[in-house]
């Protein structure tokens, strides 16, 4: 019994449960599985459903996914499935009926559009095992579980060159560490580029989205919990709910308009350059509260905590938790810990 016309039915009926559903051809569709999501932080097109010989199949270009439509929907939408069943099951035991669709010759679905703005990065969780970047990224102790958003690019000012024209010319080829700017949508803000070598500056960031807020790790917060507000990127991924400013700069918007949740976490170099001090001078002025690691600890920051102190993530967030300030407290915390 072939179930291609009730196949096609419940493709349509599906459309609003599949994201970025799309009908490329007569009986071509295209969507966002949900794969997508889970690897780039970022939805694309790359899967299908297709006629194959008597009824119609799902495909993912991504994940190589493949099922029988009825199978996707008994997984999507149970109660969707319950009726196909029972539709299919009627016409199996209808009164004999001749149903004759015919389906242009099928072509092959075109190939998924290359990852916008992510061609060239290559995530460290796909690298091999002896990969010089992937030791190193163990060797700083990052949590495997950011692997898929942390990468590296070969050519570097090749890469660069797609956002600023002041890297178009510059020749030298020499690779650079990539930590996406990932919003809440999924989608990539800017990106922060790290040094592996001497090359300077350490750091530089191309913007992808002209915004006046640039936060590091909006995917992964919940702003009904209180958020650390730390400085660097890699640093804010050994936290639960941290988000990172890059740099000493806590004046952005989206820091204000959280006042009530967020903690600020500096690096200690505030202890001995005026520039940091008075900047964390003004966050206490402004309202919003402090974490300081106690002064027993000599590590810089959070990163050096973890790959030089041996402290783990949870014990060095109860610590700060511990150690929260605001107001009178603390600055007259800082002014005793400044050695300027």
């Amino acid at each position: 019994m072939s179930t291609l016309y009730i196949d096609l039915k419940y493709a349509a009926m599906l459309s609003a449960r599949l994201q970025n559903f799309k009908q490329l051809k007569a009986h071509l569709y295209t969507f966002s599985h949900e794969c997508e999501e889970a690897t780039y932080g970022k939805l694309k097109t790359r899967a299908y459903i297709i006629p194959a010989g008597d009824h119609m199949n799902v495909y993912c270009h991504h994940c190589g996914m493949s099922h029988r439509l009825s199978t996707f929907m008994h997984d999507l939408d149970p109660n969707l499935y319950q009726e196909y069943r029972l539709e299919t099951f009627k016409e199996a035991h209808a009164p004999d009926k001749k149903i004759s669709i015919v389906f242009p010759d099928f072509e092959e679905p075109p190939k998924p559009e290359p990852i916008q703005n992510d061609d060239r990065i290559i995530w460290v969780q796909d690298l091999p095992m002896t990969h010089p970047v992937r030791k190193y990224v163990q060797t700083r102790k990052i949590p495997e579980e950011f692997f898929s958003k942390i990468g590296v690019v070969a050519d570097f000012n090749a890469f660069a060159g797609k956002y600023m024209d002041s890297f178009k010319e510059k020749k030298k080829v020499y690779p650079r560490l990539i930590l996406p700017f990932f919003d809440k949508d999924g989608s990539v803000s800017m990106y922060s580029c790290r040094a592996f070598g001497k090359e300077q500056p350490k750091y530089i960031k191309l913007k992808v989205k002209d915004q006046t807020d640039h936060i590091y790790g909006l995917w992964r917060i919940d702003e009904n919990k209180d958020i650390f507000a730390l400085e660097g990127q890699i640093d804010s991924l050994f936290l639960d709910n941290a988000i990172a400013v890059g740099s000493a700069d806590y004046s952005s918007r989206y820091l204000e308009e959280h006042k009530d949740k967020i903690i600020v976490v500096p690096d200690s170099d505030y202890k001995r350059n005026p520039q940091v001090f008075q900047s964390l001078m003004k966050v206490v002025d402004a309202g919003f509260r402090i974490a300081l690691m106690p002064e027993s600890i000599p590590w810089k920051d959070i990163n050096d905590c973890v790959a030089k102190g041996g402290y783990q993530g949870k014990v060095i967030q109860d610590i700060l938790l511990n150690n929260i300030s605001s107001g009178v407290a603390a600055k007259l915390e800082l002014n005793y810990r400044k050695r300027f």
